[in-house]
């Protein structure tokens, strides 16, 4: 009996270390979630008002619905679109398709702002979601990785005082991989910019997922010109 109760315990207590280990490996930026979505044929799509595109990407667009900001597309089946909601404030042609684990569909990235304004100017902070479309959209990286703040200056003195700081922090998706620059809070254009504070370094897709390459630490990515 004694021996039953301490074989539970041992098993209770490396449950919880795995399951700590678990959180700790994977943040919240890389998990996988499933997106609520819903399905439009294509007669619905060239109704929809209020929409951005990219003319590079014509089986994408963004568009605003009852208040809020969702993304549509199609894969196979011009007349059979996905929509998922975004997490922004407004629309974006901001797109992209490259295949990072060369399996099954190219994995659609977008990015995208929430931006707060008034009558003396405001603030905004830019997001990167990553969609897998093998199938059902599941979002495998997200991140908030820049931020503004813009004064539009005194209104009486044509515009005198106006300003806009920015701070953006770098990342580079190539054709396997996603670069992640360091994080410098120090340049930060207001207080509650708030970006996601993910290790910087280099992240590859595994089995579905978006995963750092431990063995490669420090990395720089050179200042564009």
């Amino acid at each position: 009996m004694r021996k039953s109760i301490l074989t539970i315990l041992l098993l209770t207590l490396i449950s919880a270390v795995y399951g700590q280990d678990n959180d700790f490996d994977v943040p919240e930026s890389l998990a996988t979630v499933r997106l609520e979505y819903e399905i439009l044929d294509s007669i619905a799509i060239t109704m929809l008002d209020n929409t951005s595109r990219n003319i590079h990407f014509p089986n994408i667009v963004s568009y605003e619905s009852e208040g809020e900001i969702k993304l549509a597309y199609f894969t196979v089946d011009k007349n059979e679109w996905t929509s998922v909601l975004l997490p922004f404030n407004r629309t974006t042609n901001n797109f992209n398709l490259i295949n990072l684990d060369k399996k099954g569909q190219p994995e659609l990235i977008v990015k995208g702002e929430i931006v707060e304004y008034g009558s003396g100017g405001g603030t905004g902070i830019q997001v990167m979601l990553i969609i897998n479309i093998d199938s059902i959209p599941i979002q495998i990286f997200k991140i908030y990785y820049g931020c503004w703040k813009e004064s539009f200056g005194d209104r009486h003195s044509n515009g005198k005082g106006r300003y806009l700081k920015k701070y953006e922090r770098e990342i580079k998706i190539t054709d396997n991989s996603i670069i992640i620059d360091s994080l410098d809070k120090t340049n930060y254009p207001f207080e509650e910019c708030g970006l996601t504070e993910i290790p910087s370094g280099i992240y590859i897709m595994e089995a579905g997922q978006i995963r750092k390459r431990y063995a490669d630490e420090n990395i720089k990515i050179k200042s564009k010109k």
